[in-house]
């Protein structure tokens, strides 16, 4: 055998890794779809009014008879930054993990995403469990769909000393179950994200036959 002969079997069984790799990766990403569907958000939440109307006050100089004018314009709420009251439990900033098969906390799901390691801001309101990622799409898990939440010391790769790591469970539209972790930057707040998620849960019971 030349060597021209043996770079190309080489080139060729390399060809042939490659594409195994990337038919298994396909695989699996078609095997997560429905952790896709799960985390895309179904729960509409409350959204601002477009304008807010602006009296004008007349400012000449006082009298008995002054009194404050009616509103003559309206002007965009973007303007004035208000507050919204939002029913937010606990808001914590940290690393998102990964999103895994419950089964197996080292499957990572590749669909969408949901694998990848980011920082994050853990939110759990009424509506559901939210991961603001930075640099990647958000993951959302309405309030139905999870089933319970633990901490743990790894996870996908990531393994800490102690466990810090919250990793919330979540059941996706086929029946399957997922795992989701999250590491707060300060250990203080690993209680009240417990303690919200088991609020959401106990405003979600679980029905007799196990589901949600």
């Amino acid at each position: 055998m030349t060597r021209t002969q043996a770079v190309g079997l080489l080139l060729i069984a390399l060809g042939v890794i490659y594409a195994l790799m990337y038919l298994g990766w396909v695989r699996r990403a078609r095997r997560h779809q429905s952790a896709a569907i799960a985390t895309t958000p179904t729960t509409p939440r409350a959204a601002p009014p477009a304008t807010t109307p602006v009296a004008t006050y007349q400012l000449d100089a006082p009298s008995a008879e002054a009194a404050p004018a009616e509103p003559t314009e309206e002007l965009p709420l973007g303007q004035f930054e208000l507050p919204i009251a939002l029913d937010t439990w606990a808001e914590v900033e940290g690393t998102y993990v990964s999103t895994t098969v419950a089964l197996s906390r080292h499957e990572r799901v590749s669909a969408a995403g949901l694998g990848a390691r980011a920082e994050a801001t853990m939110v759990v309101d009424a509506a559901g469990v939210r991961w603001d990622r930075q640099g990647a799409v958000p993951v959302h898990v309405d309030g139905h769909l999870v089933t319970g939440v633990r901490t743990d010391r790894g996870m996908a790769g990531k393994f800490v000393g102690q466990p810090r790591i919250v990793v919330v469970a979540w059941r996706a539209p086929d029946g399957a179950i997922f795992e989701t972790g999250f590491l707060p930057r300060y250990k203080a707040d690993i209680e009240p994200l417990l303690a919200a998620v088991e609020r959401l849960n106990d405003q979600h019971p679980t029905a007799p036959d196990g589901d949600k």
